[in-house]
């Protein structure tokens, strides 16, 4: 494992890229310990980016550091899923009621089409970590359409940590990649009709998880 050769990005970046990836693919197990030194070595590069690329991780939520300095991936609960849940739920909801007020819901259309369509392709290759990548950003559009960059800010804080607790749930359940972009289609229909009370009732359902509050 080691860095690509010269790119246009800085070490740090190239370090926080590859170290990102890995979590999210779980080529880092959740809770498993990440040694700078090791890093270093590996990677062939100093300490100094590696610590910098780690507390952009530690921002993101992927990555702690304990009071003596251990660093680790992140271990979620089921408490901590569900919870992350509901909170890109609420947000979903009172960004499409705040479109739907601002008469915006119709430019949420081509970007939900776009992403729908690469989530079937992505579907049908089996690729796992884009498709729910994809599934993610399709959740982002609503967001987006309200055009608050505080609102859209404070979703991609916790963007990654959302794909690595969906990335889990595919890759410990039965979970059914066909039923997520069923869903995500009948909201997109419900956007299209102007169904609204419908899209805030699939919205919600969508991100209903009983199952990982019946766990915590």
């Amino acid at each position: 494992m080691t860095l690509s050769g010269w790119q246009k990005t800085t070490v740090k970046e190239q370090v926080y890229n590859l170290l990102k990836q890995n979590i999210l693919t779980q080529k880092y197990e959740m809770g498993e310990r990440l040694n700078i030194g090791n890093l270093s070595q590996q990677l062939g590069v100093s300490n100094s980016p590696i610590r910098e690329a780690i507390n952009m991780l530690v921002t993101e939520g992927l990555v702690t550091v304990s009071p003596n300095s251990t660093v680790s991936v992140v271990s979620l609960t089921m408490q901590d899923m569900y919870e992350l849940s509901q909170m890109i739920c609420f947000l979903q909801i009172g960004a499409y009621e705040y479109c739907v007020r601002q008469e915006m819901t119709q430019k949420l259309l081509t970007p939900m089409k776009r992403i729908l369509d690469r989530q079937h392709d992505l579907m049908a290759k089996g690729e796992l970590y884009e498709f729910v990548q994809a599934a993610n950003s399709f959740d982002r559009c609503i967001i987006e359409g309200t055009g608050n960059s505080r609102l859209l800010g404070n979703f991609d804080n916790v963007f990654a940590l959302f794909t690595l607790a969906a990335l889990y749930d595919y890759q410990h359940r039965d979970t059914d990649w066909r039923m997520n972009t069923a869903e995500h289609e009948q909201i997109y229909e419900a956007v299209l009709q102007q169904r609204h009370r419908q899209v805030v009732e699939l919205i919600d359902h969508h991100y209903s998880k009983p199952e990982w509050a019946d766990k915590w």
